[in-house]
């Protein structure tokens, strides 16, 4: 069933229908499309004298069908865009794109991508927050985008989940081993995949938790690339060592990282969930109330240790994170 190598096919799509149609008593022609290129036509019966007793089913239609699943989907509350989470489709199947697409437009923002050279260049414009692929596709498979993506420290972080028609392990390690999250098979149910890319999003979610609730210095979890264990690693020991220094400014933090001030927001934007700013604030005030908890009582000393200056912003960030103003903080400490 394969073309060749000058033709992006490879699949077996009209032998299967065509064996698919005739077991259902029905029949596919072909004929030229007016709109050029070539007009499937599939007749399936569906008059009950056209099968036998033993062929009809009484049961009512299953829940879960593709055509309940996109109701379901088409009439839940729509969220604003600016707080969906967004996801990338690199399909180089038109239907099956406008299928997922479809599926998933009512939760998410969807962007599309038609093979991996151009899913690569939307990854790195948009930064989704999960992406969908296919394997086999024209110009760059699925495979290689997702090697590329987890080499390139911008978008090492974002979660990738391969589609694939071929389930023996060794095409699916290949994929884990390129650094995609998990896979799914087609054909696949959809609300198996909903479930798929909620787990993801969920774990990824409290990823988002564990680096904004920890100390200075964070376990990485392990299925965060080695990039991004060492990008965490690498902000908090450069966050450490200039706790205390005032002037250490974002554009001073992105430098020493190695990227510009716009890649680093948007990175730590999409692992943490906070701009930069936010995420050093973050890690001052987990410090100044480490400071308060462990006996010091004296606001100063803490503001110069996280290296704050102005009382009236130190108080209003402190009681931004932790509900309270430090002189509150320490007085609820010493009431215990």
């Amino acid at each position: 069933f394969v073309h060749g190598k000058d033709r992006s096919s490879s699949g077996i799509g009209l032998h299967l229908s065509y064996q698919l149609i005739k077991a259902h008593k029905g029949d596919i022609n072909i004929t030229d499309s007016i709109y050029s290129g070539a007009e499937f036509i599939v007749t399936i019966p569906v008059s009950e004298e056209d099968y036998q007793s033993n062929q009809l089913s009484s049961e009512e239609r299953a829940n879960n069908s593709i055509i309940d699943d996109l109701v379901e989907f088409d009439n839940l509350e729509k969220e604003s865009l600016e707080e969906r989470e967004s996801i990338l489709i690199v399909e180089d199947d038109h239907d099956l794109r406008a299928y997922l697409k479809k599926s998933l437009q009512a939760r998410y923002t969807i962007i599309e991508a038609t093979n991996g050279r151009e899913g690569f260049e939307k990854v790195i414009n948009f930064l989704p927050d999960i992406i969908i692929s296919d394997v086999m596709m024209p110009e760059m498979d699925g495979i290689e985008m997702c090697t590329e993506l987890k080499r390139n420290i911008k978008t090492s972080h974002i979660p990738i989940l391969i589609l694939t028609a071929k389930t023996d392990v060794e095409h699916i390690n290949i994929g884990l081993k390129a650094g995609a999250w998990d896979y799914i098979t087609k054909p696949f149910n959809t609300n198996a995949l909903h479930q798929k890319i909620a787990n993801i999003l969920n774990t990824r979610n409290k990823f988002r938790e564990f680096l904004l609730t920890q100390n200075i210095t964070i376990e990485v979890k392990n299925h965060y690339s080695s990039f991004d264990q060492n990008l965490i690693a690498k902000i908090s020991k450069i966050a450490e060592d200039n706790l205390s220094n005032p002037e250490f400014s974002t554009k001073d933090f992105a430098k020493e990282i190695g990227l510009s001030r716009m890649q680093l927001h948007r990175k730590l934007k999409t692992l943490s969930g906070q701009t930069t700013t936010s995420f050093i604030n973050n890690l001052k005030m987990q410090y100044a109330a480490k400071m308060f908890d462990e006996g010091c009582d004296r606001v100063q000393e803490v503001m110069d240790a996280v290296g704050i200056n102005s009382h009236n912003h130190f108080n209003h960030i402190f009681k931004k994170h932790h509900r309270k103003t430090a002189r509150k903080y320490i007085s609820d400490l010493k009431n215990k």
